[in-house]
């Protein structure tokens, strides 16, 4: 076995979770510019993108290829992405990876979950603008997929309503265009999921310009 899969609790916990998703062993090595072939964990897989645990931090934005054991043992595949998203779990990252093709048709095995694409937490405040039915309001995205995100807003929306959400990245002006899926209320407030055309994730993320959009 690898080393790297037990050298940490992180680690542990995040072999869980990959055995978990796939019951079967995959072996998974991470490369880019920057980091020379690296083991990695496997999270999750869905058809745009994958959820990965490494000992690496590699930049935002950064091109990476990640070679995966195809299930049947029949050879590896490579697979070439966009880290657009990370977090730090104990001593070990966990990374998310938008790729520059479709998965190929010989890991679709491996997606396990109802969900097109993973969803990725986030903080990003901004403005959105509703129909003529809700007044905008301040709002923060506290999570985005490929193809959709949810605010945290102190008014409500409305469900089927149309918006447009305005944030800053950096002095770059952004915008994406969506409707309201469900809302709850939380926290003196409203959780609204929305969603937006293909490749808002990558927007929220800031890396659209680095992938071929929409798909």
């Amino acid at each position: 076995m690898n080393p790297f899969l037990t050298e940490s609790r992180s680690r542990l916990r995040s072999r869980r979770l990959a055995g978990a998703a796939h019951p079967h062993h995959i072996d998974v090595v991470f490369r880019s510019a920057v980091h020379d072939q690296l083991p990695a964990i496997l999270l999750s897989v869905t058809p745009v993108d994958l959820r990965l645990a490494l000992d690496a931090n590699p930049a935002k934005g950064e091109t990476v290829c990640i070679a995966i054991s195809v299930p049947d043992g029949a050879g590896t595949l490579e697979l070439q992405g966009v880290v657009h998203w990370k977090e730090m779990r104990g001593t070990s990252h966990e990374v998310g990876v938008y790729l520059l093709a479709p998965l190929p048709h010989e890991l679709l095995c491996l997606h396990q979950d109802e969900r097109s694409s993973e969803r990725y937490r986030c903080r990003v405040p901004g403005r959105i603008r509703w129909g003529n039915h809700v007044p905008e309001a301040d709002v923060v995205a506290v999570n985005y997929s490929y193809d959709g995100l949810a605010f945290q807003s102190p008014v409500a929306g409305l469900v089927g309503e149309v918006f447009t959400f305005h944030w800053l990245d950096g002095n770059r002006s952004n915008h994406l265009d969506g409707v309201a899926m469900w809302q709850i209320e939380q926290n003196s407030g409203f959780m609204i999921g929305c969603q937006a055309h293909k490749g808002c994730g990558p927007q929220i993320a800031g890396i659209a310009d680095r992938l071929s959009l929409p798909r």
